[in-house]
């Protein structure tokens, strides 16, 4: 299910001016996945703090929250804006309306975090400013300390962690790379 649902994203991306050289479609899903599928999945990748989120809008059938982000750094090519704004999917009801919860990362006002950003929503439409994360169940990382814990493809399947530095290099690495 995961699986279906991850490649019925990838298939209904819409382009932006922001994408990536290294478009490739994301391998089918079987636990956290490596920093090289989220790069290839990212329209921009940012270092920011959250801000305000605002309360849990239903649209259609689908749950989701928006959050301010406030932009520290563009890890890829950078945008015009200080803040954007991260809409997050938070579940969707069922065919009788009954409602089915998501288990994705969880955020907070104030979490300092590395995200690979997607212009990646139908309903109601994204804004020039606006983003979702690219894998509902990842393409968030924390930052504490300057230390992230991410994994490349190199590396065992549980997390690493690195230096927020020799993360940002390794990403701006693969993108010049492609």
């Amino acid at each position: 299910y995961v699986a279906l649902l991850l490649t019925l994203a990838a298939c209904a991306k819409h382009s932006t001016n922001t994408e990536l050289p290294c478009r490739t479609p994301p391998p089918i899903y079987t636990g956290p996945n490596p920093v090289e599928t989220y790069i290839a999945q990212a329209d921009v990748i940012v270092i920011g703090m959250l801000g305000k989120g605002e309360p849990e809008i239903l649209a259609g059938r689908s749950f989701y929250r928006d959050w301010e982000l406030e932009v520290e750094q563009y890890v890829t090519e950078p945008l015009p804006h200080d803040t954007l704004v991260v809409r997050t999917f938070t579940g969707a009801t069922n065919s009788v309306g009954y409602r089915m919860p998501i288990k994705s990362p969880s955020l907070a006002q104030g979490q300092r975090v590395l995200l690979y950003l997607e212009k990646d929503w139908d309903d109601p439409p994204l804004a020039v400013d606006e983003f979702t994360i690219v894998d509902l169940f990842g393409g968030t990382f924390w930052i504490r300390d300057g230390r992230v814990s991410i994994r490349n493809f190199d590396e065992p399947e549980e997390y690493t962690t690195k230096e927020l530095e020799e993360v940002i290099h390794r990403i701006t690495d693969i993108v010049d790379r492609c």
